[in-house]
């Protein structure tokens, strides 16, 4: 009896239903299917029958499979245009023969049939090439031979299956391109042997990928929503996922049967730890293989059960760290038909996983994240290869480029024939660079933001000396252009032009080019990318660690009040000219640090900036410092009791007059008696001094018998509690500060809360007040017990209760008689919230007596 399992698979935007059969019923593969799962599972011919034979007459080839030079000698001879729209074929052709090998296609088309239909079917059918070709290079390890194996292996088995016209009514996909596009991608990713990753014993087998795919498709049982319209580049990383065959299939069904909340999250099945053992003995005894196939049923998918060899099924009872979680991440995603991959950041293994958005554009989102785009790396091979280490780029985590790659993906007939424009181009010489630029040109007019085609480009460029800093400036213009919104690949191939550009005003140039283009990129909406969270990601974070202005200002530090002209334009001759006007009027200077008069300082504002340049360069590439207002101070308290302003401190500026201004660093102000100063926030950076706050201070009236202990005499001894990360230390209580509180740990943990504060003598204490926090009521102490102590250890409770009404008002006890002591103990009997909390804590002594 078939009962039925409806399961609901989040992914991104997109909602699918799946059903599943009755343990057993729908798992058609056997054990011995898998039989030789442990090989590559590459169909190799038998040695003597590939072996080239002596009879050249039978080492032939149809007419229209040649020679790479043949091919060169033709395409060259026509316009790139024309070969592009008449003579594609030609073109593909050309890099399959170059790919493959001329001798080896000989050696296999002439060592038997099934070899021969092979080459004359993928040489034949103009759609098969494209995806081979446009497919992308291997990745490590992988050879074009092996590849051309593995198709013989899918195509011989499976040929029938790409006259299947059938069309899926809600993707649209026709199921015999559907299976084109995955046995390319697997004579693609299978040209290296690909492995489960807890295993490398463990191998896939091509044709059992495509099989079990193909019947996982048809029971709908993958995302066909992100699967059906992949292109090759994309499928790839589905294809070439870490894990075998059997336990794929096992995967996709304990997923849609396990009735987890989130079945793709790679935590709800794996606890994150580091003390894993794969091979335990449990996991390999017989006697308990009913337990584990109880709960994983592992007989239902023939799951091998031998020492040495751990399954995922190990992986999720043992748990594992970072790398096995993205891993099994990734496995779970691929399972469904939904391409991820793993990639790496410092300390740490995070993975990429896709999806598609509501017009089916192709996005990718991190999973198991750290450290974000700015720090994500792959040594392997990216999508498009954009990006890969192989490259040499600048930038060590490249993974950001899969943005760029997969917005080419998302427009794949472009895509295809910018490709098309950049593999012709390989039909010329070295020598002719005009030719080979017209051609990257015409590449990045049909697809503006492929990149071989500019890197192509820009190595033409290179090699061709009568190109000028002016070519370059253009198509620096080109790329911040075009490629503005990637802002990793826009970086690093800008990083190539850059040594080409060596006179002043061009650097002036091409550095505020790229500057602008990144701050636009940081500031990137959805109108500008489809996934401008990573656009502003990688543009500020390139921003951030790269200076790229022509001169800097500060208010403050060791360079106060001086524009400074670039390191990079320090050689002499270069004249410097800067403006404190928004440009009405100039000042030319030939030194490289201007020291600003103080005349000079006080005409500087928020409006009108400064602006500097180099005599000479253009003035729209001026460059403009920022210059802020000024904020208020804040945070700071005037407390009489002190007569201090507390919280003062460097930065903060005071003056009696508002016009002479010192720096409470250097010079503090006397506060005595009846006073008014001001006090600002100092110039700082590129901030001008804020707008300044008045502080008022009465003359002292001293009580001999409540006199204030001024708080220099008195620090923390103990504490129950405090959380100071936030800002909520317990030494807040005596620096004298409104403002600033203690409060105990946030965790609610302290069942005590108390504090003990300790004098610098023993002395006859008379009063105390407590004043509680400001800004809320949480922790303000209702009820409070207070002890006195000459010595620390032996206490005597001067206070029992204090009643105290829940407001901000500052609460004071007078002691019935003066209490020789050192140390007093504040004890939150009853507090708001169940914590305790305080902004300031004042002490008095009776100073007619002597201790």
């Amino acid at each position: 009896m078939k009962r039925n399992i409806i399961f609901i698979l989040t992914l991104g935007m997109l909602v699918t239903p799946l059903s599943v059969s009755a343990a057993g019923e729908n798992r058609e593969l056997q054990q011995k299917d898998y039989a030789y799962l442990s090989t590559v599972g590459q169909k190799d011919v038998a040695a003597s029958s590939l072996t080239a034979k002596n009879n050249p007459a039978e080492n032939k080839l149809p007419e229209h499979i040649k020679t790479v030079e043949a091919y060169d000698a033709e395409l060259v001879k026509r316009t790139p245009q024309e070969n592009v729209e008449k003579y594609e074929m030609e073109i593909l052709r050309r890099n399959f023969v170059q790919k493959i090998g001329y001798d080896i296609i000989v050696k296999y088309y002439n060592s038997d049939q099934s070899y021969r239909d092979t080459i004359n079917w993928i040489t034949t059918d103009q759609e098969a090439l494209r995806y081979y070709i446009i497919g992308g290079t291997l990745d490590k390890g992988g050879s074009y031979e092996n590849s051309l194996k593995v198709l013989n292996n899918l195509y011989t088995a499976h040929k029938e299956d790409l006259k299947n016209d059938q069309r899926d009514a809600e993707t649209g996909v026709v199921f015999g391109d559907l299976y084109k596009r995955t046995m390319i991608s697997l004579s693609l990713t299978h040209a290296s042997v690909v492995k489960f990753w807890a295993d490398d014993k463990t191998t896939s087998d091509a044709v059992k990928r495509y099989e079990l795919f193909k019947e996982l498709r048809n029971n709908h049982f993958i995302d066909k929503y992100k699967f059906d319209n992949l292109p090759v580049e994309d499928m790839r990383w589905v294809m070439n996922n870490q894990i075998d065959e059997v336990q794929m299939k096992w995967l996709n069904n304990y997923v849609r049967t396990c009735g987890k909340k989130n079945p793709l999250g790679a935590y709800s099945h794996i606890t994150y730890t580091n003390k894993y053992k794969y091979d335990k003995p449990e996991y390999y005894d017989q006697a308990q293989y009913e337990k584990w196939n109880q709960k994983y049923h592992l007989k239902d998918f023939h799951i091998p059960y031998e020492t040495g060899h751990p399954k995922l099924w190990i992986v999720f009872e043992e748990g594992a760290v970072c790398g096995g979680i993205s891993k099994t991440g990734s496995n779970l995603h691929t399972s469904f038909g939904i391409p991820s991959v793993v990639i790496g950041q410092p300390g740490h293994a995070a993975f990429l996983k896709y999806s598609v958005n509501k017009q089916g554009k192709g996005m990718w989102y991190l999973d198991n994240d750290v450290s974000g785009w700015k720090q994500s790396e792959k040594s392997e091979r990216l999508l498009n290869g954009w990006g890969s280490s192989s490259e040499k780029w600048e930038s060590a985590y490249q993974v950001s480029y899969v943005q760029l790659a997969q917005a080419a993906l998302n427009d794949i007939k472009n895509y295809e024939k910018a490709t098309e424009y950049v593999l012709l181009a390989n039909s010329y010489s070295d020598t002719a660079l005009e030719k080979k630029q017209e051609i990257y040109k015409k590449a990045l007019e049909v697809q503006p933001i492929h990149l071989d085609a500019l890197v192509g480009l820009i190595k033409a460029y290179q090699a061709d000396s009568t190109k000028t800093e002016v070519d370059y400036i253009n198509l620096t213009k080109q790329i911040t252009k075009d490629f503005g919104f990637y802002a990793l690949p826009m970086w690093d191939t800008l990083k190539l032009i850059e040594p080409k550009i060596t006179t002043p005003s061009n650097r002036v140039m091409f550095d505020s080019l790229r500057k602008a283009a990144l701050e636009r990129a940081s500031k990137a909406t959805e109108e500008d990318t489809l996934q401008p969270d990573i656009t502003k990601a990688m543009a500020g974070h390139l921003l951030k660690t790269n200076d790229l202005s022509l001169a800097s200002f500060s208010f403050d530090g060791p360079k106060a009040n001086k524009i400074v002209l670039a390191d990079r334009f320090g050689q002499s001759g270069i004249r410097m000219k800067y403006s404190l006007d928004g440009g009405a009027t100039w000042t030319e200077s030939s030194e490289k640090e201007v020291q600003l008069t103080t005349d000079q300082l006080a005409k500087i504002t928020a409006d009108k900036d400064i602006r500097v340049n180099l005599v000479g360069a253009q003035d729209e590439n001026v460059c403009i410092i920022d210059i802020q207002d000024g904020e208020e101070v804040s945070n700071l308290y005037n407390n009489d009791l002190e007569n201090k302003v507390a919280g003062a401190g460097e930065g903060h500026e005071w003056s009696v007059d508002k016009k002479v201004w010192k720096n409470f660093s250097k010079e503090t102000p006397d506060l005595n008696g009846n006073k008014t100063i001001y006090v600002r926030n100092g110039a700082k950076g590129t901030k001008l001094a804020g707008t300044p706050s008045a502080f008022t201070f009465k003359e002292d009236v001293v009580n001999e018998k409540e006199k204030y202990i001024s708080l220099n005499h008195i620090s923390i001894e103990k504490v129950s509690s405090e959380q100071p990360n936030r800002q909520n230390g317990v030494a807040n209580l005596i620096d004298g500060n409104l403002k600033s509180i203690w409060h105990t740990s946030w965790d609610g943990g302290d069942k005590e809360k108390y504090v003990i504060l300790k004098l610098d003598k023993v002395m006859n204490l008379s009063a105390i007040e407590y004043v509680p926090r400001q800004d809320a009521e949480n922790g303000r102490i209702l009820n409070a017990k207070i002890f006195t102590s000459t010595d620390g250890k032996t206490w005597d409770e001067v206070v029992k209760e204090t009643k105290w009404e829940n407001n901000p008002s500052t609460k004071k006890v007078a002691f019935e008689k003066s209490v020789s002591a050192q140390y007093v103990k504040i004890v939150g009997v009853n507090t708001v919230g169940n914590y305790a909390s305080g902004a300031m804590v004042n002490l008095y002594e009776d100073a007619t007596k002597n201790n």
